[in-house]
Protein backbone atom coordinates (compact mmCIF):
# COMPACT_ATOMS: atom_id res chain seq x y z
CA UNK A 1 0.00 0.00 0.00
CA UNK A 2 2.65 2.65 0.71
CA UNK A 3 4.55 1.72 -2.02
CA UNK A 4 1.87 3.22 -4.28
CA UNK A 5 1.75 6.61 -2.28
CA UNK A 6 5.09 7.26 -4.30
CA UNK A 7 2.84 7.55 -7.38
CA UNK A 8 5.67 7.55 -10.21
CA UNK A 9 8.68 7.70 -8.10
CA UNK A 10 7.32 3.87 -7.26
CA UNK A 11 7.22 3.11 -10.76
CA UNK A 12 10.76 4.21 -11.73
CA UNK A 13 11.74 2.53 -8.51
CA UNK A 14 11.00 -0.76 -9.77
CA UNK A 15 13.84 -0.09 -12.64
CA UNK A 16 16.73 -2.30 -11.42
CA UNK A 17 19.09 0.28 -10.03
CA UNK A 18 22.51 -2.36 -11.03
CA UNK A 19 23.63 -4.63 -13.95
CA UNK A 20 22.20 -8.12 -13.87
CA UNK A 21 24.70 -10.32 -12.41
CA UNK A 22 23.41 -12.64 -15.30
CA UNK A 23 21.48 -13.21 -18.11
CA UNK A 24 21.10 -13.65 -22.20
CA UNK A 25 23.63 -11.92 -24.16
CA UNK A 26 22.02 -8.58 -25.85
CA UNK A 27 21.69 -8.42 -29.63
CA UNK A 28 22.96 -5.20 -30.86
CA UNK A 29 19.22 -4.34 -31.73
CA UNK A 30 18.47 -5.18 -28.12
CA UNK A 31 20.97 -2.46 -26.79
CA UNK A 32 19.54 0.08 -29.50
CA UNK A 33 15.91 -0.56 -27.97
CA UNK A 34 15.08 1.73 -25.13
CA UNK A 35 12.02 1.77 -22.38
CA UNK A 36 9.94 4.87 -23.15
CA UNK A 37 8.13 6.43 -20.31
CA UNK A 38 5.44 9.54 -21.44
CA UNK A 39 3.60 11.04 -18.45
CA UNK A 40 0.35 12.00 -18.85
CA UNK A 41 -1.62 13.64 -15.26
CA UNK A 42 -2.27 12.37 -12.30
CA UNK A 43 -5.71 11.99 -11.00
CA UNK A 44 -6.51 11.41 -6.95
CA UNK A 45 -6.95 7.76 -5.44
CA UNK A 46 -7.35 6.97 -1.74
CA UNK A 47 -5.65 5.08 0.20
CA UNK A 48 -5.98 3.76 3.69
CA UNK A 49 -3.16 3.55 5.83
CA UNK A 50 -3.67 2.90 9.33
CA UNK A 51 -7.43 4.01 9.41
CA UNK A 52 -6.49 7.32 7.78
CA UNK A 53 -7.78 7.89 3.64
CA UNK A 54 -5.36 10.21 2.04
CA UNK A 55 -6.07 11.12 -1.21
CA UNK A 56 -2.19 10.40 -3.18
CA UNK A 57 -1.67 10.77 -6.89
CA UNK A 58 -2.20 8.23 -8.85
CA UNK A 59 -0.08 8.77 -12.12
CA UNK A 60 -1.21 8.12 -15.25
CA UNK A 61 1.97 6.98 -17.53
CA UNK A 62 2.25 4.89 -20.82
CA UNK A 63 4.60 2.53 -21.15
CA UNK A 64 6.14 1.23 -24.53
CA UNK A 65 9.44 0.67 -26.40
CA UNK A 66 11.86 2.59 -28.75
CA UNK A 67 14.50 2.40 -30.94
CA UNK A 68 17.72 4.96 -30.60
CA UNK A 69 18.73 5.12 -34.58
CA UNK A 70 21.36 7.71 -33.13
CA UNK A 71 22.79 8.66 -30.08
CA UNK A 72 20.63 11.17 -28.69
CA UNK A 73 17.14 10.55 -31.23
CA UNK A 74 14.98 7.42 -30.47
CA UNK A 75 12.12 6.92 -33.20
CA UNK A 76 8.76 4.96 -31.18
CA UNK A 77 4.99 5.16 -32.38
CA UNK A 78 3.50 7.75 -31.31
CA UNK A 79 0.16 6.71 -29.68
CA UNK A 80 3.09 5.77 -26.76
CA UNK A 81 3.86 8.95 -25.98
CA UNK A 82 0.93 11.16 -27.92
CA UNK A 83 -0.99 13.37 -24.80
CA UNK A 84 2.05 13.61 -22.23
CA UNK A 85 3.56 16.07 -20.64
CA UNK A 86 6.57 14.99 -19.92
CA UNK A 87 9.10 12.23 -21.38
CA UNK A 88 11.75 9.78 -19.89
CA UNK A 89 13.51 7.12 -21.64
CA UNK A 90 15.85 4.06 -19.95
CA UNK A 91 18.10 2.09 -21.65
CA UNK A 92 19.29 -1.67 -21.16
CA UNK A 93 23.15 -0.41 -20.95
CA UNK A 94 22.67 2.13 -18.24
CA UNK A 95 19.39 0.85 -16.08
CA UNK A 96 20.27 2.97 -13.20
CA UNK A 97 19.96 6.45 -15.49
CA UNK A 98 17.02 7.95 -17.00
CA UNK A 99 17.00 10.05 -19.68
CA UNK A 100 14.86 13.17 -20.44
CA UNK A 101 13.26 13.37 -23.55
CA UNK A 102 11.16 15.32 -25.37
CA UNK A 103 9.05 14.74 -29.12
CA UNK A 104 10.71 16.41 -31.99
CA UNK A 105 9.03 14.94 -34.64
CA UNK A 106 5.27 13.22 -35.15
CA UNK A 107 4.31 12.01 -38.27
CA UNK A 108 1.31 13.54 -39.43
CA UNK A 109 -0.71 10.09 -40.64
CA UNK A 110 1.56 7.34 -39.44
CA UNK A 111 1.99 6.34 -36.35
CA UNK A 112 5.79 7.31 -35.86
CA UNK A 113 7.59 9.99 -33.58
CA UNK A 114 10.85 10.86 -32.93
CA UNK A 115 12.38 11.57 -29.29
CA UNK A 116 15.33 13.95 -28.84
CA UNK A 117 17.43 12.91 -25.61
CA UNK A 118 19.18 14.92 -23.38
CA UNK A 119 22.32 12.74 -22.83
CA UNK A 120 24.34 9.90 -25.41
CA UNK A 121 22.42 6.79 -25.27
CA UNK A 122 25.14 4.06 -24.57
CA UNK A 123 24.05 2.15 -28.25
CA UNK A 124 21.64 2.79 -31.36
CA UNK A 125 20.94 1.25 -34.52
CA UNK A 126 21.53 2.51 -38.37
CA UNK A 127 18.57 2.63 -40.32
CA UNK A 128 19.97 0.92 -42.82
CA UNK A 129 18.15 0.69 -46.63
CA UNK A 130 14.98 -0.64 -47.61
CA UNK A 131 15.30 -4.14 -49.49
CA UNK A 132 12.68 -6.26 -50.68
CA UNK A 133 10.83 -8.70 -47.93
CA UNK A 134 9.80 -12.39 -48.26
CA UNK A 135 6.62 -13.60 -46.58
CA UNK A 136 7.20 -16.43 -43.91
CA UNK A 137 11.25 -14.67 -43.54
CA UNK A 138 12.32 -15.05 -40.35
CA UNK A 139 12.00 -12.07 -38.00
CA UNK A 140 11.99 -10.65 -34.42
CA UNK A 141 10.81 -8.16 -32.01
CA UNK A 142 12.02 -6.48 -29.43
CA UNK A 143 10.30 -4.30 -26.72
CA UNK A 144 9.62 -4.27 -22.74
CA UNK A 145 6.26 -5.48 -22.23
CA UNK A 146 4.70 -6.48 -18.99
CA UNK A 147 7.46 -6.54 -16.42
CA UNK A 148 8.50 -3.10 -15.25
CA UNK A 149 10.80 -4.37 -12.96
CA UNK A 150 12.72 -6.11 -15.98
CA UNK A 151 16.19 -4.39 -17.00
CA UNK A 152 16.74 -5.98 -20.58
CA UNK A 153 13.81 -6.27 -23.82
CA UNK A 154 12.02 -9.15 -23.88
CA UNK A 155 12.76 -10.61 -27.77
CA UNK A 156 10.40 -12.46 -29.67
CA UNK A 157 10.40 -14.43 -32.86
CA UNK A 158 7.77 -15.25 -35.70
CA UNK A 159 7.42 -14.21 -39.59
CA UNK A 160 6.68 -11.72 -41.88
CA UNK A 161 2.98 -12.81 -42.87
CA UNK A 162 3.18 -10.44 -45.81
CA UNK A 163 3.67 -6.41 -46.79
CA UNK A 164 0.08 -5.16 -46.82
CA UNK A 165 -1.11 -2.83 -49.95
CA UNK A 166 -0.30 0.35 -47.81
CA UNK A 167 3.57 -0.67 -46.84
CA UNK A 168 3.14 -1.56 -43.73
CA UNK A 169 3.97 -4.86 -42.17
CA UNK A 170 1.82 -7.76 -41.29
CA UNK A 171 3.74 -9.80 -38.28
CA UNK A 172 2.69 -13.41 -37.56
CA UNK A 173 4.54 -12.91 -34.10
CA UNK A 174 2.88 -12.42 -30.21
CA UNK A 175 2.59 -8.63 -29.76
CA UNK A 176 1.97 -7.86 -25.99
CA UNK A 177 1.83 -4.21 -24.91
CA UNK A 178 4.58 -2.60 -24.04
CA UNK A 179 5.92 -3.50 -27.50
CA UNK A 180 4.31 -0.54 -29.26
CA UNK A 181 7.73 1.35 -30.58
CA UNK A 182 9.87 -1.21 -30.60
CA UNK A 183 12.24 -2.49 -33.58
CA UNK A 184 11.43 -5.13 -36.32
CA UNK A 185 14.77 -6.97 -37.16
CA UNK A 186 15.22 -9.67 -39.72
CA UNK A 187 17.11 -12.66 -39.43
CA UNK A 188 20.65 -10.72 -39.40
CA UNK A 189 19.19 -8.26 -36.72
CA UNK A 190 18.50 -5.52 -38.54
CA UNK A 191 15.36 -2.99 -38.70
CA UNK A 192 13.00 -3.73 -40.90
CA UNK A 193 10.10 -1.55 -39.17
CA UNK A 194 8.49 -0.50 -36.05
CA UNK A 195 5.97 -2.34 -34.05
CA UNK A 196 3.00 -0.15 -33.74
CA UNK A 197 0.11 -2.25 -32.91
CA UNK A 198 -1.09 -6.00 -32.46
CA UNK A 199 -4.14 -7.98 -33.09
CA UNK A 200 -7.34 -8.27 -31.12
CA UNK A 201 -7.66 -11.85 -30.01
CA UNK A 202 -11.77 -10.85 -28.78
CA UNK A 203 -11.80 -10.63 -32.37
CA UNK A 204 -9.74 -13.88 -33.46
CA UNK A 205 -6.68 -11.69 -34.19
CA UNK A 206 -4.53 -13.15 -31.13
CA UNK A 207 -0.53 -13.55 -32.69
CA UNK A 208 -0.47 -10.94 -35.35
CA UNK A 209 1.20 -7.79 -34.50
CA UNK A 210 1.77 -4.82 -37.38
CA UNK A 211 4.27 -2.56 -37.96
CA UNK A 212 5.27 0.16 -40.11
CA UNK A 213 7.90 -0.13 -42.52
CA UNK A 214 11.37 0.80 -42.52
CA UNK A 215 11.43 3.01 -46.06
CA UNK A 216 8.15 4.75 -44.37
CA UNK A 217 10.45 4.86 -41.19
CA UNK A 218 13.50 6.50 -43.14
CA UNK A 219 11.22 8.94 -44.79
CA UNK A 220 9.75 10.15 -41.71
CA UNK A 221 13.64 10.14 -40.38
CA UNK A 222 14.10 12.57 -43.44
CA UNK A 223 11.58 14.61 -42.22
CA UNK A 224 12.56 14.96 -38.85
CA UNK A 225 16.40 15.82 -39.52
CA UNK A 226 14.61 18.95 -40.49
CA UNK A 227 13.20 20.32 -37.78
CA UNK A 228 15.01 22.56 -35.55
CA UNK A 229 16.81 20.73 -32.04
CA UNK A 230 14.97 20.48 -28.67
CA UNK A 231 16.68 22.38 -26.57
CA UNK A 232 16.26 20.52 -23.18
CA UNK A 233 15.64 23.06 -19.96
CA UNK A 234 16.45 22.80 -16.46
CA UNK A 235 12.94 21.79 -15.83
CA UNK A 236 13.07 18.46 -18.05
CA UNK A 237 16.31 17.83 -16.24
CA UNK A 238 14.41 18.45 -12.70
CA UNK A 239 11.60 16.14 -13.18
CA UNK A 240 14.05 13.34 -14.90
CA UNK A 241 16.63 13.63 -11.67
CA UNK A 242 13.92 13.95 -9.20
CA UNK A 243 12.03 10.35 -10.66
CA UNK A 244 15.61 8.82 -11.11
CA UNK A 245 17.33 9.41 -7.98
CA UNK A 246 15.70 12.08 -4.90
CA UNK A 247 12.25 9.88 -4.42
CA UNK A 248 13.70 6.48 -5.55
CA UNK A 249 16.20 6.74 -2.25
CA UNK A 250 14.86 9.82 -0.24
CA UNK A 251 15.84 8.04 3.00
CA UNK A 252 19.73 9.13 2.64
CA UNK A 253 20.28 12.90 4.34
CA UNK A 254 21.86 14.05 0.57
CA UNK A 255 18.62 13.01 -1.29
CA UNK A 256 16.05 14.01 1.19
CA UNK A 257 17.82 17.51 0.73
CA UNK A 258 17.97 17.27 -2.58
CA UNK A 259 14.27 16.77 -2.66
CA UNK A 260 13.53 19.96 -1.04
CA UNK A 261 16.06 21.82 -3.19
CA UNK A 262 14.46 20.33 -6.22
CA UNK A 263 11.00 22.21 -5.26
CA UNK A 264 12.56 25.09 -4.00
CA UNK A 265 14.16 26.15 -7.21
CA UNK A 266 11.31 25.35 -9.09
CA UNK A 267 9.23 27.68 -6.80
CA UNK A 268 11.62 30.31 -7.18
CA UNK A 269 11.66 29.96 -11.27
CA UNK A 270 10.08 32.45 -12.55
CA UNK A 271 9.76 30.52 -15.67
CA UNK A 272 6.28 29.17 -17.08
CA UNK A 273 6.11 25.55 -17.34
CA UNK A 274 2.32 24.53 -15.64
CA UNK A 275 2.80 21.17 -17.26
CA UNK A 276 5.70 20.85 -15.15
CA UNK A 277 4.51 22.42 -12.10
CA UNK A 278 1.45 19.85 -12.21
CA UNK A 279 3.76 17.22 -12.43
CA UNK A 280 6.39 18.31 -9.66
CA UNK A 281 3.29 19.29 -7.41
CA UNK A 282 2.25 15.59 -7.59
CA UNK A 283 5.39 14.03 -7.25
CA UNK A 284 5.91 16.74 -3.79
CA UNK A 285 2.74 15.83 -2.77
CA UNK A 286 2.77 11.79 -2.36
CA UNK A 287 6.57 12.35 -0.68
CA UNK A 288 4.64 14.42 1.74
CA UNK A 289 2.28 12.17 2.18
CA UNK A 290 4.79 9.16 2.70
CA UNK A 291 6.69 11.03 5.20
CA UNK A 292 3.76 11.93 7.12
CA UNK A 293 3.02 8.28 7.80
CA UNK A 294 6.23 6.96 8.27
CA UNK A 295 7.94 9.94 9.95
CA UNK A 296 5.27 12.13 11.54
CA UNK A 297 7.93 14.51 12.61
CA UNK A 298 10.61 14.91 9.97
CA UNK A 299 10.09 18.30 8.82
CA UNK A 300 10.22 17.90 5.14
CA UNK A 301 6.88 16.70 5.03
CA UNK A 302 5.73 20.02 5.87
CA UNK A 303 8.20 21.84 3.51
CA UNK A 304 7.20 19.30 0.46
CA UNK A 305 3.56 20.18 1.19
CA UNK A 306 3.63 23.50 0.83
CA UNK A 307 5.50 22.90 -2.04
CA UNK A 308 3.21 20.76 -3.68
CA UNK A 309 -0.02 23.69 -2.87
CA UNK A 310 2.21 26.74 -4.20
CA UNK A 311 3.53 24.70 -7.56
CA UNK A 312 -0.66 23.53 -8.03
CA UNK A 313 -1.91 26.79 -7.42
CA UNK A 314 0.10 28.54 -9.93
CA UNK A 315 -0.12 25.27 -12.63
CA UNK A 316 -3.95 26.30 -12.25
CA UNK A 317 -3.66 29.69 -12.49
CA UNK A 318 -1.34 29.74 -15.83
CA UNK A 319 -2.91 26.67 -17.31
CA UNK A 320 -6.86 26.23 -15.93
CA UNK A 321 -7.13 23.00 -18.77
CA UNK A 322 -5.00 21.21 -16.59
CA UNK A 323 -7.99 20.34 -14.13
CA UNK A 324 -8.75 17.55 -16.74
CA UNK A 325 -5.55 15.84 -17.10
CA UNK A 326 -4.07 16.69 -13.82
CA UNK A 327 -7.62 16.07 -11.63
CA UNK A 328 -5.29 16.07 -8.56
CA UNK A 329 -4.54 19.37 -8.77
CA UNK A 330 -7.49 21.15 -7.39
CA UNK A 331 -6.65 18.81 -4.08
CA UNK A 332 -3.42 19.21 -3.58
CA UNK A 333 -4.41 23.19 -4.17
CA UNK A 334 -5.81 23.08 -0.46
CA UNK A 335 -3.57 21.64 1.11
CA UNK A 336 -5.46 18.41 2.74
CA UNK A 337 -4.20 15.01 1.95
CA UNK A 338 -6.64 13.47 4.52
CA UNK A 339 -9.86 12.71 3.34
CA UNK A 340 -11.75 11.83 6.44
CA UNK A 341 -15.21 11.07 5.06
CA UNK A 342 -15.61 9.46 2.05
CA UNK A 343 -18.40 9.29 0.48
CA UNK A 344 -21.16 6.39 0.51
CA UNK A 345 -20.67 5.22 -2.81
CA UNK A 346 -16.56 5.20 -2.17
CA UNK A 347 -16.71 3.75 1.28
CA UNK A 348 -19.04 1.26 -0.34
CA UNK A 349 -16.66 -0.14 -3.10
CA UNK A 350 -13.57 -0.14 -0.66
Amino acid sequence: MLSRILGLAALLACLPAHAWAQGSVLRPIDRATVRVLAIEGARPTLESVGGTSYRVANNDVSLGSGLAIEPRVVVTAAHVIRGAHAWIVTAPDAPERAFAAHPIYVHPSLDLAFLAVDGDLPHHARLGRARQLRNAEAITISGYPLEMSEATPASASGQLARVREDGTLQLSIAVNPGHSGGPVADGRGRPIGIVTMRGDPERGAGGVGFAIGLAAVRDADAARRAVVPHVFTEVDRMITTMFENALRSGSTPASREQVAAFFRARIASDDPYPEADACLAAAAWNAAILLRVQHPADPLGPELLDAAQRLARRALAQAPHLRVSYSLMPVVATGQPVFAHPPPALQASR
